[in-house]
């Protein structure tokens, strides 16, 4: 499309140079399917065809997708920064690390980073499938409240073996020392609240549309 300009544009022509580059761009990001409609007989402009992209059906899935992938980097320093800390006060972590070599455990960063980057993954699939898709806002917001639920489980399962590394190798109870895994429990039970009426309003059948009177002509 741009590599074919040259070969009919013409610079003394009335084709105005402004409003052919906000074509150019209105195709290249919003394609023909929904144009922008002139405003005084000119182009919007471009900031107005960005903000339409930004339309429910991508932002929903953006800010899903970064939920998801915040949740699981907080929950990769809970595990292998935070809870540690908590769980040898007085300690850093390489002085963590020496201890737990020598009691031949380990708190393993590539489990834990690798079960969590699935997760990751699997949000932003879903995100990339939904834009493309252009799926329902309703469906869209149930699948990423569901992801956050059950990122629950899953901290519980990454968090598991580095909590009995330590507990093994400092002689502490396996629970998590540092409060803030709470958080994370938290946020998975809002996001089980906040799915139950998505998933209600996502089942209520369209309201029937209401049927067109019939026009009668006046009799004389």
């Amino acid at each position: 499309m741009v590599n074919s300009i040259v070969e009919w544009y013409q610079p003394a022509g009335d084709d105005n140079v402004d409003t052919l580059v906000d074509d150019v761009l209105s195709m290249a990001l919003t394609g023909v399917a929904t144009p922008s409609p002139p405003v005084g007989g000119r182009s919007s402009g471009c900031g107005h065809r960005l903000r339409a992209m930004m339309r429910p059906t991508i932002r929903v899935p953006l800010v899903g997708a970064l939920a998801v992938i915040a949740y699981a980097a907080f929950a990769a320093v809970q595990i292998l920064v935070l809870n540690p800390l908590a769980a040898a006060p007085g300690l850093s972590l390489a002085e963590i690390d020496t201890a737990l070599g020598a009691a031949n455990e380990s708190i393993g960063r590539g489990w834990v980073l690798g079960f969590l980057g699935f997760g990751v993954a699997l949000a932003v699939v879903a995100a990339v499938l939904c834009i493309v898709r252009r799926t329902d806002v309703r469906l869209s917001a149930a699948v990423f409240l569901g992801l956050l639920a059950l990122g629950a489980p899953a901290y519980f399962v990454a968090s598991f073996g580095p909590g009995m590394a330590l507990a093994d190798t400092f002689y502490i109870s396996g629970a998590d020392a540092s409060p803030w895994g709470l958080a994370l429990y938290i946020v998975s039970f809002l996001a089980v609240l906040a799915l139950v009426p998505v998933i209600v309003w996502r089942s209520r059948p369209a309201a029937p549309a209401a049927p067109e009177r019939a026009r009668t002509s006046p009799t004389l």
